[in-house]
């Protein structure tokens, strides 16, 4: 299973955290439940790992808050490139 941490582009500065909220390595609530479940089905036919992507470089708007896009279109695509690959490593994988 991979994660996906999405609008990235909102929180360039936090994104190591929001990873680690996800990641199999973190510490969250998240993760616990996503470790139960591995316990009930086994670890051999399952694995997951937590990326940051975004698609769209757009502003966020909620009532009168507004959250800009912070991430230029190359760091962009380096996020949907690195997801890209690992989603094709999960799905082609025999591991």
């Amino acid at each position: 299973m991979l994660v996906a941490a999405t609008k990235a582009d909102l929180y360039p500065d936090e994104i190591k955290e929001a990873e680690s909220y996800y990641s199999p390595d973190g510490n969250s609530e998240f993760v616990e439940l996503l470790r139960a479940f591995t316990g009930q089905v086994g670890s051999d036919n399952f694995r997951w790992a937590a990326l940051p992507v975004c698609t769209h470089l757009t502003k966020f708007e909620w009532n009168t808050d507004t959250v800009k896009s912070a991430v230029e279109q190359a760091q962009r695509d380096a996020m949907l490139l690195n997801f890209g690959e690992a989603l094709y490593n999960y799905s082609s994988s025999n591991d």
